[in-house]
Protein backbone atom coordinates (compact mmCIF):
# COMPACT_ATOMS: atom_id res chain seq x y z
CA UNK A 1 0.00 0.00 0.00
CA UNK A 2 1.41 3.56 -0.90
CA UNK A 3 1.21 6.42 1.51
CA UNK A 4 1.65 10.03 0.99
CA UNK A 5 5.08 11.50 2.08
CA UNK A 6 5.44 13.07 5.51
CA UNK A 7 3.82 16.46 4.94
CA UNK A 8 0.59 14.85 2.98
CA UNK A 9 0.24 12.17 5.49
CA UNK A 10 -0.51 14.46 8.75
CA UNK A 11 -0.98 18.61 6.91
CA UNK A 12 -3.24 17.89 4.22
CA UNK A 13 -5.37 14.56 4.81
CA UNK A 14 -9.39 15.13 5.67
CA UNK A 15 -8.60 18.71 5.85
CA UNK A 16 -10.96 21.24 4.00
CA UNK A 17 -10.01 21.22 0.06
CA UNK A 18 -7.23 18.85 0.63
CA UNK A 19 -6.89 18.18 -2.69
CA UNK A 20 -6.01 21.30 -3.49
CA UNK A 21 -3.10 21.63 -1.03
CA UNK A 22 -1.80 17.92 -1.90
CA UNK A 23 -1.08 16.38 -4.96
CA UNK A 24 -1.21 13.00 -3.18
CA UNK A 25 -5.04 13.35 -2.39
CA UNK A 26 -5.78 15.12 -5.65
CA UNK A 27 -3.99 12.01 -7.87
CA UNK A 28 -5.75 9.56 -5.91
CA UNK A 29 -2.76 8.14 -4.66
CA UNK A 30 -3.27 9.42 -1.15
CA UNK A 31 -6.83 8.11 -0.74
CA UNK A 32 -5.80 4.47 0.50
CA UNK A 33 -5.55 6.75 3.69
CA UNK A 34 -9.42 6.45 3.97
CA UNK A 35 -9.94 3.15 3.56
CA UNK A 36 -8.18 2.63 7.16
CA UNK A 37 -10.08 3.15 10.30
CA UNK A 38 -9.46 6.06 12.08
CA UNK A 39 -7.07 3.93 14.49
CA UNK A 40 -4.50 2.99 12.17
CA UNK A 41 -4.45 6.42 10.69
CA UNK A 42 -3.67 7.47 13.82
CA UNK A 43 -1.39 4.90 14.25
CA UNK A 44 0.25 5.56 10.73
CA UNK A 45 0.46 9.54 11.40
CA UNK A 46 1.61 9.07 14.69
CA UNK A 47 4.93 6.58 13.75
CA UNK A 48 5.73 9.44 10.62
CA UNK A 49 5.43 11.95 12.99
CA UNK A 50 7.82 10.60 15.56
CA UNK A 51 10.16 9.95 13.01
CA UNK A 52 10.26 13.76 11.53
CA UNK A 53 10.78 14.66 15.11
CA UNK A 54 13.58 12.64 16.22
CA UNK A 55 15.29 13.78 13.20
CA UNK A 56 15.13 17.87 14.03
CA UNK A 57 15.43 16.82 17.66
CA UNK A 58 12.47 18.59 18.27
CA UNK A 59 9.64 18.71 20.66
CA UNK A 60 6.34 18.43 19.28
CA UNK A 61 4.70 15.83 17.43
CA UNK A 62 1.78 17.49 14.83
CA UNK A 63 -1.01 15.19 13.86
CA UNK A 64 -2.87 16.68 11.96
CA UNK A 65 -4.03 20.30 11.54
CA UNK A 66 -8.19 20.78 11.36
CA UNK A 67 -9.56 24.25 10.31
CA UNK A 68 -13.32 26.24 9.92
CA UNK A 69 -13.74 29.46 8.39
CA UNK A 70 -13.84 32.92 9.92
CA UNK A 71 -11.39 35.01 11.73
CA UNK A 72 -12.92 33.49 14.96
CA UNK A 73 -10.95 29.91 14.35
CA UNK A 74 -11.16 26.29 15.48
CA UNK A 75 -12.65 26.75 19.35
CA UNK A 76 -13.87 23.57 19.36
CA UNK A 77 -11.66 22.20 16.38
CA UNK A 78 -8.41 22.58 17.42
CA UNK A 79 -5.06 20.84 16.39
CA UNK A 80 -4.99 17.54 18.69
CA UNK A 81 -1.51 17.97 19.95
CA UNK A 82 0.85 15.51 21.41
CA UNK A 83 4.98 15.47 22.32
CA UNK A 84 7.62 13.42 23.43
CA UNK A 85 9.21 14.62 27.08
CA UNK A 86 12.14 13.90 26.30
CA UNK A 87 12.17 15.73 23.29
CA UNK A 88 10.65 18.65 24.32
CA UNK A 89 12.85 18.86 27.06
CA UNK A 90 15.52 19.80 24.95
CA UNK A 91 14.41 23.04 23.88
CA UNK A 92 12.62 23.78 27.53
CA UNK A 93 15.97 23.33 29.25
CA UNK A 94 18.07 25.87 26.63
CA UNK A 95 15.12 27.96 27.25
CA UNK A 96 15.94 27.85 30.98
CA UNK A 97 19.76 27.74 30.86
CA UNK A 98 20.20 30.81 28.99
CA UNK A 99 17.37 32.68 31.05
CA UNK A 100 17.88 31.30 34.78
CA UNK A 101 21.18 29.78 34.44
CA UNK A 102 22.68 29.33 38.09
CA UNK A 103 19.50 30.57 39.57
CA UNK A 104 17.35 34.29 39.94
CA UNK A 105 19.18 36.54 41.74
CA UNK A 106 16.46 38.96 42.48
CA UNK A 107 13.72 36.35 43.37
CA UNK A 108 15.43 33.98 45.45
CA UNK A 109 16.73 36.78 47.46
CA UNK A 110 13.76 38.69 47.75
CA UNK A 111 10.78 35.86 47.41
CA UNK A 112 9.99 33.51 50.65
CA UNK A 113 9.73 29.97 49.88
CA UNK A 114 6.58 29.21 51.03
CA UNK A 115 4.53 31.89 49.34
CA UNK A 116 1.61 30.80 46.71
CA UNK A 117 0.57 33.38 43.93
CA UNK A 118 -2.14 33.11 41.25
CA UNK A 119 -2.11 35.18 38.05
CA UNK A 120 -3.63 35.76 34.90
CA UNK A 121 -2.25 35.95 31.67
CA UNK A 122 -4.25 38.48 29.86
CA UNK A 123 -4.20 39.88 26.53
CA UNK A 124 -3.25 43.23 26.07
CA UNK A 125 -4.28 43.64 21.96
CA UNK A 126 -6.61 40.59 20.28
CA UNK A 127 -5.58 38.26 18.39
CA UNK A 128 -5.03 34.56 17.61
CA UNK A 129 -3.77 32.59 20.63
CA UNK A 130 -1.14 29.59 20.51
CA UNK A 131 1.14 27.95 22.44
CA UNK A 132 -1.04 27.25 25.91
CA UNK A 133 -0.28 23.43 25.91
CA UNK A 134 3.74 24.14 25.54
CA UNK A 135 3.34 26.97 28.45
CA UNK A 136 1.55 24.35 30.61
CA UNK A 137 4.72 22.13 30.16
CA UNK A 138 7.64 24.37 30.83
CA UNK A 139 5.62 25.39 34.49
CA UNK A 140 5.26 21.52 34.75
CA UNK A 141 9.01 20.70 34.20
CA UNK A 142 10.09 23.71 36.31
CA UNK A 143 7.86 22.46 38.87
CA UNK A 144 5.37 20.12 39.52
CA UNK A 145 3.14 22.28 41.54
CA UNK A 146 2.31 24.80 39.86
CA UNK A 147 -1.10 24.26 37.65
CA UNK A 148 -2.55 25.89 34.22
CA UNK A 149 -6.03 26.37 33.86
CA UNK A 150 -6.96 27.19 30.22
CA UNK A 151 -9.56 29.70 29.79
CA UNK A 152 -9.64 29.11 25.99
CA UNK A 153 -8.09 26.95 23.91
CA UNK A 154 -5.19 27.41 21.34
CA UNK A 155 -6.92 28.44 18.20
CA UNK A 156 -9.32 30.90 19.95
CA UNK A 157 -9.80 34.57 19.24
CA UNK A 158 -9.77 36.48 21.93
CA UNK A 159 -10.53 40.61 22.80
CA UNK A 160 -8.14 43.18 24.13
CA UNK A 161 -8.56 42.65 28.04
CA UNK A 162 -9.29 39.14 27.66
CA UNK A 163 -8.03 36.19 30.21
CA UNK A 164 -6.04 33.51 28.21
CA UNK A 165 -5.69 31.43 31.17
CA UNK A 166 -4.80 31.28 34.82
CA UNK A 167 -1.54 30.21 36.38
CA UNK A 168 -1.16 28.85 40.15
CA UNK A 169 1.93 28.03 42.16
CA UNK A 170 4.87 29.00 43.75
CA UNK A 171 5.96 32.54 43.39
CA UNK A 172 9.54 31.95 43.12
CA UNK A 173 8.53 29.49 39.97
CA UNK A 174 5.90 31.75 38.39
CA UNK A 175 8.55 35.02 38.76
CA UNK A 176 11.75 32.64 37.50
CA UNK A 177 9.56 31.33 34.92
CA UNK A 178 7.00 34.58 33.49
CA UNK A 179 9.21 35.81 30.85
CA UNK A 180 10.43 32.24 29.37
CA UNK A 181 6.18 31.72 29.10
CA UNK A 182 5.46 35.14 27.80
CA UNK A 183 7.98 34.81 25.54
CA UNK A 184 6.33 31.38 23.72
CA UNK A 185 3.21 32.44 24.02
CA UNK A 186 3.69 35.39 22.32
CA UNK A 187 5.85 34.59 19.76
CA UNK A 188 3.22 31.82 18.53
CA UNK A 189 0.26 33.63 19.07
CA UNK A 190 1.69 36.45 16.78
CA UNK A 191 2.17 33.96 13.81
CA UNK A 192 -0.88 32.45 14.45
CA UNK A 193 -2.69 36.02 14.13
CA UNK A 194 -0.99 37.23 11.33
CA UNK A 195 -1.70 34.08 9.28
CA UNK A 196 -5.35 33.97 10.40
CA UNK A 197 -5.34 37.87 9.04
CA UNK A 198 -3.80 36.03 5.87
CA UNK A 199 -6.46 33.68 5.56
CA UNK A 200 -8.94 36.49 5.65
CA UNK A 201 -7.86 38.56 3.54
CA UNK A 202 -8.32 36.02 0.72
CA UNK A 203 -11.83 34.59 1.14
CA UNK A 204 -14.05 33.38 -0.15
CA UNK A 205 -11.46 32.13 -2.58
CA UNK A 206 -10.36 28.64 -2.65
CA UNK A 207 -6.47 29.74 -2.40
CA UNK A 208 -4.27 27.92 0.52
CA UNK A 209 -2.08 30.31 2.18
CA UNK A 210 0.60 28.14 3.14
CA UNK A 211 4.50 29.01 5.12
CA UNK A 212 8.03 28.50 4.35
CA UNK A 213 11.33 27.60 5.75
CA UNK A 214 11.92 30.47 6.85
CA UNK A 215 11.63 29.92 10.73
CA UNK A 216 13.71 30.25 13.78
CA UNK A 217 16.54 27.40 14.21
CA UNK A 218 14.86 24.42 16.23
CA UNK A 219 11.18 26.22 16.64
CA UNK A 220 10.26 24.95 13.09
CA UNK A 221 7.44 22.60 14.34
CA UNK A 222 6.54 24.70 16.69
CA UNK A 223 6.11 28.12 14.56
CA UNK A 224 4.38 25.61 11.87
CA UNK A 225 1.96 24.40 14.56
CA UNK A 226 1.33 28.31 14.93
CA UNK A 227 0.43 28.83 11.44
CA UNK A 228 -1.94 25.59 11.47
CA UNK A 229 -3.59 26.79 14.43
CA UNK A 230 -4.67 30.30 12.35
CA UNK A 231 -6.20 28.59 9.50
CA UNK A 232 -2.73 27.95 7.08
CA UNK A 233 -1.24 24.92 5.63
CA UNK A 234 2.21 24.04 6.34
CA UNK A 235 5.00 23.67 3.12
CA UNK A 236 7.70 20.99 3.60
CA UNK A 237 8.96 20.43 6.76
CA UNK A 238 12.23 20.42 5.85
CA UNK A 239 14.62 19.53 2.64
CA UNK A 240 14.03 15.52 3.76
CA UNK A 241 10.34 15.63 2.43
CA UNK A 242 10.29 17.66 -0.62
CA UNK A 243 11.96 18.78 -3.65
CA UNK A 244 12.33 21.91 -4.22
CA UNK A 245 14.66 22.84 -7.20
CA UNK A 246 15.20 26.78 -6.47
CA UNK A 247 17.10 29.59 -9.36
CA UNK A 248 20.53 28.83 -7.29
CA UNK A 249 20.56 25.04 -7.97
CA UNK A 250 19.84 25.87 -11.73
CA UNK A 251 22.32 28.29 -11.58
CA UNK A 252 25.11 25.52 -10.37
CA UNK A 253 23.87 23.02 -12.94
CA UNK A 254 24.08 25.28 -15.99
CA UNK A 255 27.48 26.67 -14.81
CA UNK A 256 28.53 22.82 -14.46
CA UNK A 257 27.07 21.81 -17.80
CA UNK A 258 28.10 24.80 -19.74
CA UNK A 259 24.82 25.16 -21.43
CA UNK A 260 24.92 28.74 -20.67
CA UNK A 261 26.34 31.39 -18.31
CA UNK A 262 24.97 31.75 -15.48
CA UNK A 263 24.05 35.54 -15.55
CA UNK A 264 21.44 34.34 -17.91
CA UNK A 265 17.65 35.27 -17.34
CA UNK A 266 16.22 32.19 -18.19
CA UNK A 267 16.26 28.16 -16.42
CA UNK A 268 14.30 26.41 -19.27
CA UNK A 269 17.36 24.94 -20.63
CA UNK A 270 18.14 23.14 -17.56
CA UNK A 271 14.92 22.25 -15.99
CA UNK A 272 13.77 19.52 -17.91
CA UNK A 273 17.55 17.65 -17.08
CA UNK A 274 17.09 19.13 -13.61
CA UNK A 275 13.47 17.12 -12.77
CA UNK A 276 14.92 14.09 -14.67
CA UNK A 277 17.82 13.56 -12.56
CA UNK A 278 15.71 13.82 -9.27
CA UNK A 279 13.16 11.70 -10.67
CA UNK A 280 16.17 8.33 -11.19
CA UNK A 281 17.28 9.19 -7.75
CA UNK A 282 15.13 9.84 -5.37
CA UNK A 283 12.50 8.29 -3.76
CA UNK A 284 9.34 7.20 -5.59
CA UNK A 285 6.51 9.28 -4.78
CA UNK A 286 8.66 12.21 -3.10
CA UNK A 287 6.74 15.55 -4.73
CA UNK A 288 9.45 17.32 -7.03
CA UNK A 289 8.45 21.34 -7.32
CA UNK A 290 10.51 23.63 -9.68
CA UNK A 291 10.75 27.62 -8.99
CA UNK A 292 10.02 29.70 -12.02
CA UNK A 293 10.27 33.35 -12.90
CA UNK A 294 9.51 33.30 -16.83
CA UNK A 295 6.49 31.77 -19.11
CA UNK A 296 9.90 30.05 -20.80
CA UNK A 297 10.55 28.58 -17.58
CA UNK A 298 7.08 27.55 -16.55
CA UNK A 299 6.49 25.37 -20.04
CA UNK A 300 9.98 23.98 -19.08
CA UNK A 301 8.46 22.79 -15.62
CA UNK A 302 5.01 21.83 -17.63
CA UNK A 303 7.01 19.14 -20.18
CA UNK A 304 9.01 17.75 -16.99
CA UNK A 305 5.83 16.96 -15.43
CA UNK A 306 6.28 18.30 -11.76
CA UNK A 307 4.22 18.01 -9.16
CA UNK A 308 3.91 21.55 -8.53
CA UNK A 309 5.11 24.82 -9.88
CA UNK A 310 6.16 27.79 -7.97
CA UNK A 311 5.71 31.09 -9.59
CA UNK A 312 8.49 33.41 -7.97
CA UNK A 313 8.37 37.51 -8.00
CA UNK A 314 5.61 37.19 -10.60
CA UNK A 315 3.29 40.29 -11.12
CA UNK A 316 -0.10 40.00 -11.18
CA UNK A 317 -0.21 40.12 -15.08
CA UNK A 318 2.42 37.47 -15.11
CA UNK A 319 0.61 35.16 -12.73
CA UNK A 320 -2.19 35.60 -14.66
CA UNK A 321 -0.72 34.02 -17.68
CA UNK A 322 1.11 31.34 -15.95
CA UNK A 323 -1.80 30.42 -14.01
CA UNK A 324 -3.61 30.20 -17.61
CA UNK A 325 -1.00 28.24 -19.48
CA UNK A 326 -0.93 25.77 -16.35
CA UNK A 327 -4.81 25.78 -16.64
CA UNK A 328 -4.44 24.54 -20.74
CA UNK A 329 -1.77 22.54 -20.19
CA UNK A 330 -2.48 18.42 -21.42
CA UNK A 331 0.02 16.38 -19.15
CA UNK A 332 1.30 13.16 -20.50
CA UNK A 333 -0.29 9.72 -20.04
CA UNK A 334 -0.08 9.41 -15.98
CA UNK A 335 0.46 12.93 -15.06
CA UNK A 336 -1.58 15.43 -13.59
CA UNK A 337 -1.50 19.15 -13.98
CA UNK A 338 0.62 20.54 -11.34
CA UNK A 339 -0.11 22.54 -8.93
CA UNK A 340 0.45 26.36 -8.68
CA UNK A 341 1.87 28.33 -5.89
CA UNK A 342 2.77 31.78 -6.04
CA UNK A 343 5.82 33.40 -3.58
CA UNK A 344 7.65 36.79 -3.26
CA UNK A 345 6.73 39.74 -1.50
CA UNK A 346 3.42 38.44 -0.55
CA UNK A 347 1.37 41.16 1.44
CA UNK A 348 -1.41 41.80 3.61
CA UNK A 349 -2.57 44.51 0.94
CA UNK A 350 -1.42 42.58 -2.51
CA UNK A 351 -2.69 38.58 -1.28
CA UNK A 352 -6.35 38.71 -2.59
CA UNK A 353 -4.97 40.17 -6.02
CA UNK A 354 -2.34 37.43 -5.85
CA UNK A 355 -5.50 34.52 -4.99
CA UNK A 356 -7.74 35.88 -7.39
CA UNK A 357 -5.43 34.93 -10.61
CA UNK A 358 -6.73 31.52 -9.48
CA UNK A 359 -3.34 29.90 -7.76
CA UNK A 360 -3.92 26.81 -5.50
CA UNK A 361 -1.26 27.74 -2.57
CA UNK A 362 0.44 30.63 -1.50
CA UNK A 363 3.82 30.88 0.13
CA UNK A 364 4.19 33.73 3.07
CA UNK A 365 7.71 33.66 4.54
CA UNK A 366 6.72 36.79 6.43
CA UNK A 367 4.12 34.91 8.56
CA UNK A 368 6.97 33.70 10.71
CA UNK A 369 10.03 35.62 9.58
CA UNK A 370 8.06 39.13 10.33
CA UNK A 371 5.34 38.11 12.69
CA UNK A 372 4.58 40.36 15.32
CA UNK A 373 4.46 38.78 18.65
CA UNK A 374 0.96 39.61 20.26
CA UNK A 375 1.14 41.25 23.54
CA UNK A 376 -0.06 39.37 26.66
CA UNK A 377 0.98 40.03 30.20
CA UNK A 378 1.14 37.81 33.64
CA UNK A 379 -0.46 39.52 36.23
CA UNK A 380 -0.94 38.26 39.79
CA UNK A 381 -4.40 38.89 41.38
CA UNK A 382 -3.72 36.29 44.29
CA UNK A 383 -1.27 36.14 46.94
CA UNK A 384 -1.22 33.49 50.36
CA UNK A 385 1.35 31.90 52.36
CA UNK A 386 0.85 28.03 52.98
Amino acid sequence: MVYPPPACACLYADRPNADLACPWLRSGKGTSLHFLSERQKQLINLAILKVASYIFNINFLIKRFLFKGGFKLMQDKVMKFGFETEKIDSLIQLAILEDVGTGDITTDNLIPENLIVEGSFIAKESGVIAGLLVVEYFFSRLDKGVSLKQSIKDGAFVNKGETIATVKGSAKTLLSGERIALNILQRLSGIATLTAQFVERIKPLKTHIMDTRKTIPGWRYLEKYAVAVGGGINHRMGLYDQALVKDNHLDILKAETGLKPVSTSSHSSIIEKAVSTLRQKITKGVLIEVETRTLEEVSSALKADVDIILFDNMNIAQLKDAVETVKNWKPSQGHDKPLTEASGNITLENVHLVAQTGVDRISVGAITHSAKALDISLEINLVKNV
